[in-house]
């Protein structure tokens, strides 16, 4: 008995030691995990003079991955074989275990707030002009169905807020009317075949109750709000009443008195505060963990392309997309993380606005990723969009990220005549040709239009690209992992294929990863300072592609497509680690139909610089009705 016991303590301790020293001998005879070779890094002013070396456009491997072979594939990266051999060996040949390779000098960013950022400037408000005059000037706009309205024309324009407006001033509909035609029109999308899964929850008896008020204010004329009667989308992750917070997962909250744990967040109160009807909360990306749009589980079924229901919306603001795109509201909002807003509207053919980040409040907010993430809209055009940001965007006693913020303002675009003249626009060519050809040749053209609106476009180099990429997944993926990983074991079989990858590399970043990723923040914002001291905009793609098919396969687990995750966000992920805004634009059509759309990058706090250049580029651009539209106004 005793030579047995001693036999099986012998046993553990060889387990506990040697299999571990075992699998470090051979990982690093077959290359796995890191190469322990350190490389100190030039401090990046160093480099930025120098001119930054070559771009490197360094490829991602990992295996494409649907159904049941990903379930399963998925399940394993959490077992100890899997996390020893298959994880690392992924993290190595994507280039997570880079930054163990390097030392960089810089100290760490971990919020890219003032004085990381520059201070916002004193002033950009024409004189004498405040917030509620800019609000009035954008309502007093003609909208864009009443400019001609005696010109027979076959191009398709997006009903916007102003329509909306107008439509209730003038008496042709009242957001009652409207309201119910929502509620057949949401009930119609979910069934067809398949569904289009904008909306996942709400509510008709609040959408009544909101719309008689806003009814019974234009009827008696009493205190019109700036969105009186406009209806409006919220993403689920965005803590909105009376409906459950349960970020695109199928089990949470934990408990029903979780339900009553939080508050709604300032945005959806100055929304309500506005005037605006919230129709529901909108589907996304399972915790908001992928650009796709992909959410497979039993309660939300992933969101529809309205321009191609075979397709998928973008994401991980899958949902507002689809429900912008498709008619059934003009405004939602999205939370952008690494380009959550961007990629849906430029997927989805929207205008989407990532502001600087604390521009807009996220009091009262459970974020995932808080040091990376912003709240913003998305619209079907600049007006509409510049009037969304003016009622979001100002500092919130809730939150600490945005109280050194300068006056909200859009500038003067609207009255300006060559308001792009003597503009800037920089311009990496060799970062923004890493693309598809069809996105390439649009977006070419659209620089046509750049330089016609009286803009200069300025040659500029941009380097540490790759290291900037990785820093933000490895960042993401870390504070995603820690916001949900308290449960995740308890509802393991619950949870999407594609969240338990990427929280299985999440829960593999070490602190000190964490702690480089935000060191290369630092160089990362020294890099645009530089950048924009000699340009006022930076010009690329906002997506490498066009929406991508949903196969048949995909329906049930999912899809694992590391190649495609990475054209959906190259282009955007700096922004959320600099925290620099950003604008979507959509510029035109590729072969298939599809939206193109190019990206608008300025200065941090100078938003107005966006919406000058992006309204000059939507004159130009010609809309296509989606094939799934529902006309809510009937005008």
């Amino acid at each position: 008995m005793i030579l047995l016991l001693s036999g099986f303590v012998v046993g553990a301790i060889s387990a506990a030691f040697v299999f571990p020293l075992l699998c470090s001998v051979v990982k690093a005879l077959l290359g796995i995990g890191p190469s322990g070779k350190v490389q100190v890094a030039p401090p990046i002013q160093e480099v930025i003079d120098a001119g930054g070396g070559e771009y490197r456009s360094e490829e991602h491997f990992a295996p494409k991955l649907t159904g049941k072979l990903f379930l399963w594939f998925s399940n394993f990266m959490w077992t100890p074989f899997g996390k020893e051999w298959v994880l690392s060996k992924l993290m190595r040949d994507n280039h997570l275990f880079d930054a163990r390779e390097r030392y960089l000098p810089e100290a760490a960013t971990f919020y890219p707030t003032p004085p990381f950022i520059p201070f916002p400037e004193q002033s950009v408000r024409e004189d004498g002009k405040s917030e509620k005059d800019e609000i009035d000037t954008l309502i007093g706009c003609v909208p864009s169905r009443s400019k001609d309205s005696s010109a027979e024309t076959d191009e398709f324009v997006f009903p916007s807020i102003l329509d909306y407006l107008h439509a209730y001033r003038c008496g042709r509909v009242t957001p009652v009317i409207v309201a119910e035609r929502i509620i057949e029109s949401i009930r119609a999308s979910d069934s067809l075949s398949p569904p289009l899964r904008a909306f996942v929850q709400w509510n008709e008896t609040e959408i009544r109750k909101q719309a008689e008020e806003s009814t019974r204010r234009y009827r008696d004329k009493d205190n019109i709000r700036p969105l009186e009667g406009i209806p409006v989308g919220v993403k689920e992750s965005i803590p909105t009443k009376p409906y459950i917070l349960r970020v695109g997962s199928s089990f949470l909250p934990i408990g029903a008195q979780a339900i009553s744990n939080w508050e709604e967040a300032e945005v959806v109160l100055r929304l309500r505060q506005a005037g605006a009807i919230i129709i529901g909360v909108t589907n996304l990306h399972e915790f908001g963990v992928g650009p796709s749009g992909s959410n497979v589980n039993k309660l939300h079924q992933t969101a529809r392309n309205p321009y191609d229901m075979s397709r998928y919306p973008g994401g991980s603001s899958s949902g507002s997309g689809a429900a912008v795109a498709s008619g059934l509201i003009p405004l939602a909002l999205g939370t952008d993380g690494g380009g959550s807003i961007r990629i849906p509207s430029s997927i989805s053919g929207l205008v989407g606005l990532k502001a600087t980040f604390g521009r807009v409040t996220e009091g009262k907010m459970i974020s995932s990723a808080p040091t990376i993430t912003n709240i913003g809209p998305l619209c079907t055009s600049v007006v509409d969009t510049a009037l969304s940001y003016l009622l979001l965007a100002g500092p919130g006693p809730n939150d600490p990220n945005g109280l050194q913020q300068g006056p909200v303002t859009i500038g003067n675009f609207l009255t300006a005549k060559d308001n792009a003249k003597g503009m800037k626009v920089g311009i990496y060519r060799a970062w923004f040709n890493h693309c598809e050809p069809d996105v390439s040749k649009v977006c070419q053209e659209a620089l046509k239009w750049i330089t016609d609106a009286g803009a200069e476009l300025v040659d500029i180099h941009i380097p540490e690209m790759n290291a900037t990429y990785i820093s933000l997944v490895s960042i993401f993926l870390s504070e995603l992992t820690s916001a949900y990983k308290y449960d995740f074991y308890d509802h393991f079989k619950d949870i999407n294929s594609d969240t338990k990858q990427n929280l299985a590399i999440g829960d593999a970043i070490s602190s000190a990863d964490y702690t480089v990723a935000s060191r290369q923040r630092t160089r990362a914002i020294q890099v645009l300072k530089s950048v924009f001291s000699k340009v006022d905009i930076l010009v690329t793609p906002t997506t490498a592609c066009t929406a991508h098919i949903m196969s048949p396969s995909h329906l049930s687990h999912g899809c694992a497509n590391i190649k495609t995750t990475t054209k959906l966000s190259r282009f955007t992920v700096i922004g959320n680690l600099t925290g620099a805004p950003a604008i979507a634009i959509p510029v035109g059509y590729d072969s298939n139909n599809l939206p193109v759309s190019l990206q608008l990058m300025t200065r941090w706090w100078r938003e107005d610089l966006l919406f000058m250049l992006a309204s000059q580029i939507e004159k130009r651009v010609a809309k296509r009705k989606p094939k799934i539209f529902y006309d809510i106004l009937q005008l």
